[in-house]
């Protein structure tokens, strides 16, 4: 059985121990996010899970997921976010060493150039 509010806690606590996190994720669904550094570039990786449970399953089919935000601190303004999957630039906006990108749509999984 699921524990909402278990989890809820649990992420807050592990928030106020962290500080402040590089990557936020908002919007609908299970997403599983990796974010890696190379020299002037990060690369971001989201895979959609929604059609699966929180353990690790088989997924036999994949609900799309719409209006994700992602944000990222990134130590440099980027001039760029490219997106490998549909193979186009990305809007996105900085604020304050935060770089802000809106993912439309996700089907399967989204893998991201930000330079």
């Amino acid at each position: 059985a699921s524990l909402p509010d278990h989890k809820a806690l649990l992420a807050k606590a592990v928030r106020y121990a962290a500080g402040e996190l590089p990557l936020t994720v908002q919007g609908p669904g299970y997403l599983d996010c990796r974010m890696y550094h190379q020299k002037d570039r990060f690369l971001l990786h989201i895979l959609n899970l929604s059609a699966g449970d929180e353990m690790p399953s088989y997924l036999t089919e994949f609900l799309p997921v719409t209006g994700i935000t992602v944000s990222l601190r990134t130590p440099f303004c980027p001039r760029r976010v490219f997106s490998t999957v549909d193979k186009k630039d990305l809007p996105f906006s900085t604020n304050r060493g935060w770089t802000t990108i809106k993912i439309p749509c996700l089907s399967m999984q989204e893998f991201l150039i930000i330079e």
